[in-house]
């Protein structure tokens, strides 16, 4: 979902538009950060041979992941002064020449590992440091987009911290209002420091509730002011297959490409999505 609002930002809206990979499991990464084809060798064409080179992994060794920027946090959280240098930690996917940019903090597998062996007083630095560095790219970018794994963790507080927005994705199902109140159970007990911080409900695949019973409890729940009108339809495009993945650039996302004038019911539910987001956010005002 996280990968498709951006898509849709950048292409259709052309937004200048981050995203950060806050999840250990770095699918979001592996996704749209793929291999590189360079065409080596041969003359006049003659025995020209195609290499693929790894880009991931070398963003990750050479620190321009979430971890190089959570450590870049940590040290120099009591400086004030220090600032961070935006390009040693963001990757370009794509620009345009309206000025819109999809630029990613690659994800590392590395994270979970950083949270568990990390003292706790470094914990509360990285915070901090991350909400200045998440300052300076309010200047650059109309919007930010973080993907967090969905259990509590010191990266999904970093992440919330930093949040004027969390935006829910619930499948219809009876487990829909449990979740919502364990993620404001989460945020009570860490008293969190963005009070403005506004939480956005979308029903994700409303084929599982075809009778509307889930979106009526919720409408009637304390959380009603926060659901969307629209709702994220189930698609095949929306899912990342190895065929997709392996394709050059990103046209394989559905914001791409020619949409005509009767776009795909896929193409519609995330137009309708991300319109409604942008709305509740302010990017469009």
């Amino acid at each position: 979902i996280t990968m498709n609002l951006a898509a849709f930002y950048y292409k259709r809206l052309g937004k200048r538009v981050l995203l950060i990979d806050m999840d250990p499991q770095s699918n979001l990464s592996t996704a749209l950060i793929k291999p590189r084809l360079v065409r080596e060798g041969g003359l006049f064409g003659i025995g020209v041979s195609t290499k693929r080179l790894e880009v991931l992994e070398p963003l990750r060794q050479t620190g321009k992941s979430i971890v190089g920027l959570l450590t870049q946090a940590i040290s120099i959280a009591e400086d004030s002064s220090h600032s961070f240098d935006l390009p040693d930690y963001i990757h370009s996917q794509a620009s345009a020449s309206n000025n819109a940019t999809f630029d990613i903090v690659a994800g590392d597998f590395e994270l979970s590992k950083m949270a568990i062996s990390t003292q706790a007083s470094d914990l509360d630095k990285a915070t901090r440091g991350f909400e200045r560095f998440i300052g300076q790219c309010r200047t650059e970018y109309d919007i930010v987009l973080i993907d967090m794994n969905p259990s509590h963790s010191h990266t999904s507080r970093c992440g919330l911290s930093v949040a004027t927005h969390v935006l829910s994705p619930v499948r219809p199902d009876m487990f829909s209002i449990q979740g919502l109140d364990h993620l404001a159970e989460i945020e009570r007990q860490d008293d969190l420091t963005v009070k403005e911080r506004e939480q956005l409900i979308v029903i994700n695949d409303p084929r599982e509730d075809r009778d509307r019973h889930v979106r009526a409890k919720i409408e009637q729940s304390l959380y009603s002011k926060r659901l969307l009108p629209s709702e994220l339809a189930f698609s095949k495009y929306f899912s990342i297959s190895p065929g997709k993945s392996t394709k050059e650039g990103l046209d394989w996302l559905p914001a791409f490409g020619n949409w005509g004038s009767n776009p795909s019911p896929a193409r519609k539910s995330l137009s309708k999505v991300a319109t409604d987001i942008a709305d509740r956010v302010g990017m469009n005002s």
